[in-house]
């Protein structure tokens, strides 16, 4: 299930698992994972994207390998908040769940995260 409420999205996630940040490019897709403790990602590495299944494919061997317990999905958002072209073509992609990731799966453009940090 897909969160745009990042309140919901923690609520919704398993205790003691790490998460794995995407930035969705259109030739390359940025993946970085959180510790368990979820305080902290660092990058692990750049998918260079070629097919939606294979890139799919890959990504899901990377949430099996690391115990992946939820998703982050980076929204390109203009400064005011709104969303621009680029956000707007992703949100097809987004807009419904996985049924190849039953992890949750939330949104995050420069909205605060954790909920009390400042972008």
């Amino acid at each position: 299930m897909i969160y745009d409420d990042t309140a919901d999205f923690i609520a919704a996630l398993p205790p003691m698992q790490a998460l794995i940040g995407l930035d969705l490019g259109e030739k390359t897709i940025g993946v970085a994972v959180s510790d368990s403790f979820q305080s902290v990602a660092t990058p692990l590495e750049t998918v260079r994207r070629k097919k939606f299944g294979l890139d799919a494919a890959r990504l899901a061997e990377i949430i099996a390998e690391r115990r992946i317990g939820g998703l982050v999905l980076g929204l390109p958002r203009n400064m005011d908040g709104s969303e621009g072209p680029r956000c707007q073509s992703l949100s097809p992609a987004t807009s419904t769940g996985s049924p190849r990731c039953p992890s949750p799966i939330g949104t995050s453009g420069c909205q605060p995260w954790p909920p009390n940090a400042h972008c």
